[in-house]
């Protein structure tokens, strides 16, 4: 009986020192805490370019950017009188930016080309948001956001020129230079811009078909 009894109780410290051990943590063991935008983007492509502007107090300014987190990569194929059009849609992030501040540095371009996919028809969206800093210090912030509406079109003063236009709809592959004259109105300081650079992008194909009655 004594054995059985002794036997029972090393049973017992055995166990509770296993689930212990289960519980402990492991020293070794490390917790990423530190997560940044490209722990949470891919890195594909890019859009960059250089500012050129003023601020609201007249103040010249120029930045040049390189914005290669994904966060829109697509093209639609859609018929227009028999004819096929492309709209491409480019969206990147800055990977330098923190995660709260993940939207303070991009640039997103919507645009529609011809069934040549090079002939540009129109700009569809253009924003474009960046710190403008001096000596590291933020001395303001460069806001634009475009949107095309055809019933105001006619006399908004923003345009986009696209050359060495590359499209492959097979790969999704596109790349271009291009040149944004930003109107006033659509910049947030309240003056003109020319944004001119270059993107690349491997784009995912969206198709639309319409329902058969």
């Amino acid at each position: 009986m004594k054995k059985i009894f002794y036997l029972s109780i090393a049973a017992s410290i055995f166990l509770s020192s296993c689930k212990k051990d289960e519980n402990s943590p492991n020293p070794t063991s490390t917790t990423k805490t530190d997560i940044t935008l490209s722990d949470l983007y891919a890195k594909e492509g890019f859009i960059k370019g250089t500012i050129t502007s003023k601020t609201s107090s007249n103040e010249a300014i120029s930045k040049s950017f390189n914005f290669e987190l994904v966060d829109e990569s697509s093209f639609e194929i859609n018929p227009n009188g028999g004819d096929t059009i492309y709209t491409i849609k480019i969206g990147r992030l800055d990977a330098s930016s923190s995660v709260t501040q993940s939207y303070n540095n991009y640039c997103f371009l919507e645009f529609t080309i011809a069934k040549d996919k090079s002939t540009l028809i129109r700009l569809n969206r253009f924003d474009l948001q960046t710190d403008i800093k001096k000596e590291n210090i933020n001395v303001t912030r460069f806001n634009a956001d475009f949107y095309y509406q055809s019933h105001t079109n006619a006399v908004n003063a923003t345009t986009m020129k696209l050359s060495n236009v590359k499209f492959n709809p097979s790969t999704g592959m596109i790349a271009a230079d291009y040149v944004v004259s930003l109107g006033a109105t659509d910049n947030e300081s309240g003056k003109a811009a020319t944004v001119a650079g270059s993107f690349s992008s491997k784009n995912i194909s969206i198709m639309f078909r319409k329902a058969s009655l």
